[in-house]
């Protein structure tokens, strides 16, 4: 069997999700928001209504539509995936080649690379996002001496939650000469959206999920936003249906009820700077500024910090290699937060 292997993917790991249930979750960046039964009521009378011998509508005209209405975007600039994960490998399959080259920063997304590798694209870090400052002028510098392609970063950044303003991003796409992907999975828990520029500069694509701020993580839904020459080449990578029509048809009621999700999203700000401002006093802990739904920290006793919220029930993200001194929290419930910060102090 082993003669079927690709040679080049021979040290890419199965991306593994942890299936062990731990009494608080706090690991993942979701949303600890459920949506009350009178939404769900509304699905359940949506779900009987579908065809489920028919295929969903390939362009989710509506459900971009609605989408559009939510971020202030037309929906001709709209193109919906099966997460956004899913409209990262669509966008490269569109713009880059065998030998191309991506660039992002250090650390970010782990799937950026991931889809590289199986695309056989060059990958580069070009910048290393764990110093104090976010220098633009540098990274735009590194952009171009390494002759990137493609630029993709999260912004605001995971896992740091560090944020680069719209004012420098501007100037990024104005300073380079790739194309410029800005994945805005956290941007509804800050303030630096670029996404109503996207007719202003032909290099910019964004994107953006559901599985944070929204709390949709269950449906899988994500979104590309961009100018129509490059949502048309997009389209040609694209997967006709890639969107389920369960999917599809249960987001139109969360964009329905507008006023839900910026609800909940002004409820999760305000436990999140709660949070922070409980920790960020802390001597053992250096906390970067939050721009997401999560804490990001330094501490020298990353690892035990993690073995002793997990022996307590509690899961964080930890992590290995260069960033083996940091770990990040989600932010939960109130209830959650409070024991977390009960167990994490007097540790």
């Amino acid at each position: 069997m082993s003669t079927f292997k690709r040679e080049d993917l021979k040290n890419l790991q199965p991306y593994e999700v942890e299936k062990e249930k731990y009494e608080i979750k706090l690991d993942a960046n979701e949303s600890f928001i459920e949506y009350e039964e009178k939404i769900k009521d509304e699905m359940a009378k949506v779900i009987k209504k579908v065809s489920l011998n028919r295929y969903p509508d390939g362009s989710c005209e509506e459900l971009c539509r609605l989408y559009g209405k939510y971020i202030g975007v037309d929906e001709s600039n709209i193109v919906a995936g099966n997460g956004s994960d899913e409209l990262i490998g669509v966008i490269m399959n569109a713009f880059l080649n065998r030998g191309d080259t991506l660039g992002t920063v250090f650390p970010d997304f782990s799937m950026y690379k991931v889809y590289s590798q199986l695309l056989s694209i060059n990958f580069k870090e070009i910048y290393d996002y764990t110093m104090d400052e976010i220098y633009v002028d540098l990274i735009i510098e590194n952009i171009n001496e390494s002759k990137c392609d493609l630029f993709i970063l999260s912004n605001p950044n995971n896992p740091t939650g560090k944020i680069i303003g719209r004012s420098d991003i501007i100037k990024l796409l104005k300073g380079v000469n790739c194309l410029v992907v800005i994945d805005e999975a956290y941007m509804e828990f800050a303030s630096e959206s670029v996404v109503d520029l996207v007719n202003e500069f032909e290099n910019l694509i964004v994107l953006r999920t559901c599985s944070k701020a929204l709390g949709l993580a269950f449906l899988r839904l994500g979104f590309c936003i961009c100018n129509k020459a490059l949502k048309n080449e997009i389209l040609k990578a694209k997967s006709p249906f890639n969107v389920s029509g369960l999917s599809g048809e249960l987001g139109k009621v969360v964009f329905q009820n507008r006023e839900v999700i910026y609800e909940n999203i002004d409820r999760l700000l305000k436990e999140r700077d709660r949070v922070y401002e409980k920790l960020k006093g802390n001597k053992n802990l250096q906390c970067v500024k939050p721009n997401g739904n999560f804490i990001f920290i330094k501490s020298d006793y990353a690892d035990r910090i993690y073995e002793k919220l997990l022996d307590r029930g509690i899961r964080v993200r930890n992590f290995s290699g260069k960033l083996k001194d940091y770990f990040r929290i989600t932010i939960g419930s109130e209830k959650d937060n409070e024991r977390l910060l009960h167990e994490l102090l007097k540790i």
